[in-house]
């Protein structure tokens, strides 16, 4: 089960990551893209990890940093904040994408923090959804 939750992690990871990089840019210039990432996480994942929540999503963006590398993609991952966030584990992927879409507050940290990207992890529901995003059209 662990295992599926990290690999799932990854997968949203970079295929968040990617949508909002100029792929065709990165891949053809040597300059490397810094995508600043604040991530937020639930009381579920601090008692999955009984307290090491921060190492083991440190670990993740580690891994999704070394695929990049190993994939030939000049693009890396840098955490820039890593806060507990409030998200009721019965959430659905879908409602919590529209609840993080209008909250001012996720908006106010990702702004005041500069990050490029917000990422939720949380655990899997099994709800048929392992990951969603979206390209914001604002700031």
């Amino acid at each position: 089960m662990q295992y599926k939750f990290c690999k799932i992690f990854l997968s949203v990871i970079i295929t968040a990551t990617l949508f909002i990089s100029n792929i065709y840019a990165t891949i053809i210039t040597n300059n490397l893209t810094t995508i600043d990432t604040l991530v937020l996480y639930n009381q579920d994942v601090v008692d999955r990890y009984n307290g090491e929540q921060e190492t083991k999503i440190e670990h993740l963006i580690t891994t999704t940093n070394n695929i990049f590398k190993d994939s030939g993609l000049n693009i890396r991952l840098n955490v820039v904040k890593m806060q507990q966030y409030y998200l009721d584990s019965n959430y659905t992927a879908r409602t919590i994408i529209k609840k993080i879409q209008n909250d001012t507050n996720i908006t106010h940290l990702r702004n005041s923090v500069g990050a490029d990207e917000v990422i939720i992890y949380r655990p899997y529901r099994e709800d048929g959804v392992c990951g969603i995003g979206y390209i914001n059209q604002g700031n």
